[in-house]
Parts: structure tokens; sequence; C-alpha cells
């Protein structure tokens, strides 16, 4: 074999959640991977995503990694629902029908801080950093990957029998592979940023739905909340941290303190569907398969989903190559759970973006009589817990 290649059984492109979660579940199963990562560091501590559902708790368990979270995130059991004219009602995690009943707030950086703990423990990963994927050449039994060490710029190459893309939004995998993707960039904008907790509102989330727009805030570990507002056109007017305590002094009534202890940052919700996730015998998860609006926190436990599918039919199909279409069952089901997924965070989006007195008044008269009060209530839980996306619940 030339010197300048390599072989491993399944390559991993990307250390996100998503990446790291994979290699894991794959390493209980007995396959070995190699995982690489571009950049040097992992996310900063105020990354975006934040909430973890009962059904990605599910998967972390089948790991024994579930207290790990639990003793580092705050377990946010309820979130009370606001209009213009005070609280409008609240839903309750606890009657939900899982082992986790609450959904748990945790940042992404600790989130891969975990996960790269346990995976620097199994002999089954080999994890680097600084690599770069540049190029693939996929045939019958395997997958060439041209990589290049960031550091000494050295070129590589690594001979898989498979390659699994879960390299975010921005995917090389997907990118080189020429996937088929439908792109939306939604019109809202918002501003997000974490400041130390000086509501009294405890391990409860809020969510403002009022004619000035919306505001969403979560509570954090180390005594911090996460505010997220939608973006007016007034936005250009002030310095984005003077803004955010603007709009939550005035939907809120909660004066913010002087300094967050994030940067506040904008963003603008984009939605991505692939024409296929499986090419071959290379796969994609997590962002790289799938975008979707982050309000409602369903991008990251999409990706979850993803890995534990994954995780479970590429073993069968390394057994018997003959079962292929085991790799097309999850493509199939992976991409309708991304659409449902994506689907509810658009319309949730939509519907809490309505600004004016009208359309708010019309939000509201629905919140308070229909989905906050009566039959309908019972099922907002389950439906903001993700365990209504189909392949979230258990056996």
């Amino acid at each position: 074999m030339d010197p300048s290649e390599e072989k491993c059984k399944v390559l991993i492109v990307g250390a996100g959640p998503v990446g790291m979660l994979t290699a894991l579940l794959l390493a209980q199963r007995g396959l070995a991977s190699l995982l690489i990562e571009r950049r040097s560091a992992r996310p900063e501590e105020w990354s975006r995503a934040i909430g973890i559902t009962p059904p990605s708790l599910d998967i972390l368990a089948r790991l024994g990694l579930e207290d790990n979270f639990l003793s580092r995130g705050v377990r946010v059991s309820t979130a009370v629902i606001h209009d213009d004219r005070g609280c409008a009602g609240v839903v309750d995690f606890g009657g939900i029908e899982s082992d986790f009943k609450f959904i748990l707030a945790l940042p992404q950086s600790e989130t891969v801080s975990i996960l790269e703990s346990a995976l620097t423990e199994s002999p089954l990963i080999d994890y680097r950093r600084d690599l770069e994927l540049r190029g693939i050449e996929s045939s019958r039994d395997e997958v060439r990957a041209i990589v290049v060490d960031l550091k000494t710029g050295g070129e590589d190459c690594i001979r898989a029998e498979w390659l699994l893309g879960a390299d975010g939004a921005h995917s090389t995998v997907r990118d080189l592979l020429s996937v088929s993707v439908r792109r939306r960039l939604y019109p809202q904008r918002f501003l997000m940023a974490d400041f130390e907790d000086n509501t009294g509102w405890g391990d409860a989330a809020h969510l403002f739905f009022t004619r000035h727009g919306s505001l969403e805030s979560f509570p954090l570990p180390k005594q911090r909340r996460r505010w997220v507002a939608l973006c007016r056109d007034d936005l250009a007017e002030m310095e984005p941290r003077e803004y955010l305590r603007h709009r939550t002094a005035l939907i809120a009534g909660i004066d913010l303190p002087a300094r967050p202890v994030s940067p506040a940052s904008e963003f603008r919700p984009e939605r991505a569907d692939l024409s296929t996730l499986v090419l071959g015998r290379v796969v994609l998860a997590g962002d790289a398969a799938h975008l979707m609006s982050p309000i409602g926190g369903q991008g990251m436990n999409s990706g979850m989903g993803d890995a534990a599918l994954l995780a479970e039919a590429l073993p069968l199909v390394d057994e018997d190559p003959v079962r292929r279409e085991i790799l097309a069952d999850y493509d199939r089901r992976r991409r309708r759970a991304a659409r449902v997924a994506a689907r509810r965070a658009a319309y949730g989006m939509w519907v809490g973006t309505r600004t004016g007195r009208v359309a708010s008044a019309l939000r509201g008269a629905v919140f308070r009589n229909l989905l906050l009060r009566g039959p309908i209530h019972s099922r907002l839980a389950p439906h903001f817990a993700m365990l209504t996306i189909p392949g979230n619940r258990r056996a």
C-alpha cells in the first residue's frame, strides 16, 4: 500500500454532535471509524443549539451518557406563553410519555465536550482534528477521500468502506457529490445573546408573542439566559446589544444587564431539502442532510435521530452488502422526519412572528381558546418535545 494512503471501515467527516454521536453508536455495535474535523477547537460556548429533546436524551442514554448531560444542563419542564394580555397559558412537559419529562438546556459546546470525552475512550474511534476534506472518489467497493492536514499542508488519501458526511450546513461532502438541494431563505431575522439571569423565572422558558414581535427566553447553566428577539427594520438604528435590551424591555418588561455574556448575533433562518441522503457508499446526516429554522430547536435533535438510525442500519449492510435496501429505508425515513420537523419549525415561526394589533389579537384568541385550553392542550408538550416526529417514539 502506498505510504500516503490509509484504510478505515467508516470515515466520518465532521466532528459536531451528529458526527461524534454516530461514531459512538457505531462503536457500540462493533464498527470502527475515523472521525475527522477541519476545525482546531470546539464550538464557542454561546453556539446556537441549546435544547436537547427527550428522544435525543433516549439516544444518549443508550450510551450511558445521560447522567453526564443531566448534571451539566438545566431541565426545562415548563414553557410559559405570553401574549399582549399577559400570561396566555403554560406548556407542561411533566405528563409526556418519556423517561425524560423535560427539555434539557445545554450549550452545544458542552454537548460536544461530553461526546468528545466519551469517544476518546473508545478503541474503535480514531479522532483527528485539523484535517480538511478536498475530494471524493466513490466506487462500488469503497470511497477514496483526499484530505489535507491544515497544520502541515500535507495531502493524504483515506480509503474507506463507508463515508458519512456530518459536516454541517456548508457541507463539503454534499457539495463534492453535487446533491440536488431545494433551498429557501426565510424573510425573518432574529437577534440573540446570553445574559446573566435577573428574571427570577427559575428553570422555565418564557415565550412572548405580541403586536411588537416575538421574544423567546430560555434558562441556561451558570445562572444565565438566552434571549432571541425578532428583528424589526429599526435594528440598524442601534448597536445589537442595546437593540436586544430595548426589545426585551418593550415586550417582556425585563431590564437586562448592561452587557451580555456572549456577543449579540443576528441570524436569518434557512431551509434546505435534499433529493437523497445516500449516494452509493456515501451517506449524509445532520445539517449536511437537512436545514430548518432553528426556532423551536429541532435541527440538532433531527441530526441525532439521523445518527441513531444510521448506526442501526450501517452495521447490517456491512455484514450483508446485498441488504442495501436498509440504507434506502434510512434515506426515506430520515428525509420524511426532517420534512415534518422543518414544516413545524416554519409554521411556528410564521405564526409567532405576526405583528400588529389585529394579527396579535387573533393569535392570542387561538392560543387562549384552543391551543392552551381543552383537549388540544395535552398535545402541545409532546409536539414541542419532538415525540410526534415520525420515528421518534420508542417501540
